[in-house]
């Protein structure tokens, strides 16, 4: 195509021998799904006056580490990974693979450190209970683990020059690949089962608890271009033992990992919306309106006595919600206090209320006075 006076040639160009257009394109609209999500995390934390946690911070370490993966990758794109093999030089290479390598491993730590968020939130859900310690572990675990891929994705061919693996005859770079993806799939796997055991433990609505679930089921997703990632891997590293590599096989391993990065910083952000909060907040099995914590602890301020809300690790941790026993305790109350009336406040979450004290909550307030005699007299 010929330019005009004045235009410039593009930045990239698809062809059939060169997708390095797409790599840009796919990296950057991962990039700034992300960062639209850490800024919906902040708007929430920040505008319903929640407390930052160690989460937050997981979540913005992930975001860092997959801010510098795409720069690597960028790199490396620049230095011919997207065209057919045939097309790069020799003094691309070198430089192509050294941006690889880079890519890799901040790719791994991206994946690992977004599921330390996950887990931490959920330690924080499960504070006070059993399910505490299960949490801890499984934060040992994230460290382990990622510290285990890197390191299987590192030692692959010559440890002096780590980084080369073109016409380096190298063996088992499948199955190092292989290895940490089944790992990665079991461990979000496990980020999906064990919280919908301890929601379905809980006495909720059917279908409060369907929601809550399914919030938690979208990290299942991730699993999709893990495996696709897993897929077109081994015609890349066909490259290895001189083979030609198409630009749709350069292209492709890398199209998948960014998709999956976006991903592990979108779904750890789900639950941090005020609809999943409202529905995790529960009073005998009815959805309050009153969260304003995420982690569970929160509850308004204005609401004293019987509309006191009630939070998810407090459920969880409490045998009267799980089993629906109750207990009644006796009390001696004097001749004065027998004549005292008492009033109870029903609340409803889907309708205004102008009488009562958190009247900006949607609401309704009955009030229902009874008479309570008692008798010294004995029976």
């Amino acid at each position: 195509m010929q330019l005009q006076p004045g235009q410039s040639p593009p930045f990239a160009v698809i062809t059939e021998d060169d997708q390095r257009g797409v790599i840009y394109i796919t990296s950057g609209l991962a990039l700034a799904t992300a960062l639209v999500c850490l800024v919906v995390r902040a708007y929430v934390r920040m505008g319903l006056g929640q407390a930052v946690g160690k989460d937050d911070y997981a979540i913005v370490a992930s975001f860092l580490f997959m801010v510098a993966q795409s720069i690597a990758l960028f790199a490396a794109t620049a230095n011919g990974l997207g065209e057919t093999s045939t097309a790069v030089t020799l003094g691309q290479e070198e430089s192509m693979q050294k941006a690889l390598l880079a890519v890799d491993v901040l790719y791994i730590l991206t994946l690992w450190s977004s599921r330390c968020s996950s887990v931490l939130f959920f330690e924080r859900l499960s504070r006070g209970t059993r399910h505490e310690l299960v949490w801890t572990g499984m934060l040992g675990g994230t460290a382990v683990l990622g510290t285990a891929s890197v390191f299987t994705v590192v030692m692959r061919c010559n440890m002096s020059n780590a980084w080369l693996f073109i016409d380096q005859h190298c063996t088992g770079l499948l199955d190092r690949w292989v290895a940490v993806t089944v790992f990665d799939i079991l461990f979000e796997i496990v980020l999906f089962l064990h919280p919908a055991y301890m929601i379905a433990n809980l006495q909720m609505a059917s279908k409060i608890k369907v929601n809550v679930i399914g919030a938690f089921a979208g990290r299942l997703l991730i699993i999709v271009p893990l495996a696709l990632h897993l897929s077109t891997i081994r015609s890349f590293y066909s490259w290895t033992n001189g083979a030609i590599v198409s630009s749709y096989d350069a292209a492709a391993p890398f199209i998948y990992a960014q998709i999956t990065l976006a991903l592990s910083i979108i779904m750890p952000t789900i639950p941090m919306l005020q609809p999943f909060l409202q529905a995790t907040a529960t009073t005998f099995g009815m959805v309050s309106g009153l969260a304003t914590n995420s982690y569970g602890e929160g509850g308004s301020k204005q609401s004293r006595g019987i509309s006191k809300t009630t939070s998810v690790h407090q459920v969880i941790s409490s045998r009267s919600f799980r089993r629906g026993s109750t207990q009644h305790q006796g009390a001696v109350m004097s001749d004065r206090e027998a004549s005292r009336q008492y009033s109870a406040a029903a609340f409803h979450e889907r309708r205004p209320s102008n009488s009562s004290d958190v009247s900006q909550q949607p609401m309704i307030r009955r009030d229902a006075p009874y008479v309570a005699p008692y008798s010294n007299d004995p029976a």
